[in-house]
């Protein structure tokens, strides 16, 4: 496990500190941020599943470690967190290879940082990702996680007039894949009565034509956005980690997003044959916090 959080590297006193998120108990990621990590076969115990849900609501992702890496499993584990959402791709999907993938994330590219199925109306509030297979012949494949909160604070701090505009303009995503066609609409920066911020959209490789938008005001908008995905790849704002067979991670899809790096398998390999293996699945965020809610009142605990 590696974070890549370097000193100073962003302004501490941001308007997060005076947030509704703050308030909230959603916590920035300080330097040298470590995800949470919790045993699967310890969620038995309620304290301990509790404590595992106040990680995922105060830092939008937690991991799981010890279940059995075989497809499969991933639900008997992300359903403790809430009810299960079939999309387009089922219950449960694969990440590996494919001669013919029906997304890039099925292929060896890298990934920049993005979220998932925003050409939805309501895209999924949680993932869960399992590793099931990675073998050590493989090189690459680092998964990174950025806290899409702090890189919007960090944005107002930088440029408040772009924070502004991209609170304001809905950007267009869309997917089409054999008989599915989606489309919606969703700002860059989702914002509270409060200016909380509630959540943040953003997935190039799905952005389809803007509308609406004078010429100058579109050039202020790309303006925007190129200044937001430097503050997103910026390695600084993030965590790395190459997941490891067995490993399970749940994030905020409404917070957090992913990226990964370059995967290389070795030479003479077959890419059909899946060297590297995630399966993945949604839960949805309302049942979450029921169930979290209901966990916290149980043990009379305060929620996060």
């Amino acid at each position: 496990t590696q974070s890549t959080w370097e000193e100073n590297q962003y302004n501490r006193s941001s308007p997060w500190e005076s947030s509704g998120n703050a308030k909230l108990g959603e916590l920035f990621w300080p330097k040298g941020f470590t995800i949470p990590s919790y045993e699967v076969d310890r969620l038995e115990n309620e304290e301990v599943l509790l404590a595992a849900f106040e990680s995922l609501k105060r830092y939008g992702t937690v991991r799981l470690t010890g279940l059995q890496p075989e497809p499969g499993m991933l639900p008997t584990v992300a359903g403790l967190f809430g009810q299960i959402r079939k999309t387009m791709y089922g219950e449960v999907w694969d990440v590996f290879p494919q001669a013919q993938p029906t997304s890039i994330a099925c292929t060896l590219k890298p990934l920049l940082p993005h979220q998932d199925l925003l050409y939805l109306a309501e895209p999924p509030g949680l993932i869960a990702m399992h590793c099931v297979r990675h073998d050590a012949d493989v090189r690459g494949g680092e998964q990174r996680f950025i806290d899409g909160f702090a890189a919007a604070y960090e944005l107002q701090s930088q440029s408040p007039n772009d924070f502004a505009l991209l609170a304001q303009v809905h950007t267009t995503f869309f997917k089409q894949l054999g008989e599915h066609h989606y489309e919606s609409q969703h700002p860059t920066i989702v914002l509270g009565a409060d200016n909380r911020v509630l959540g943040v959209n953003h997935s190039p490789q799905y952005e389809g034509v803007q509308r609406g938008l004078t010429e100058a005001n579109l050039q202020a908008y790309y303006q925007a956005r190129q200044r937001l995905m430097a503050i997103l790849e910026d390695p600084a704002l993030g965590t790395t980690h190459m997941l490891a067979p067995g490993d399970v991670f749940l994030f905020n899809n409404r917070r957090v997003l992913t990226a990964r790096s370059a995967i290389y398998f070795p030479s003479g390999a077959s890419v059909s044959e899946p060297k590297r293996h995630l399966q993945g699945t949604y839960v949805m965020f309302d049942d979450f916090l029921s169930r979290y809610r209901y966990l916290a009142r149980k043990h009379s605990v305060s929620m996060a």
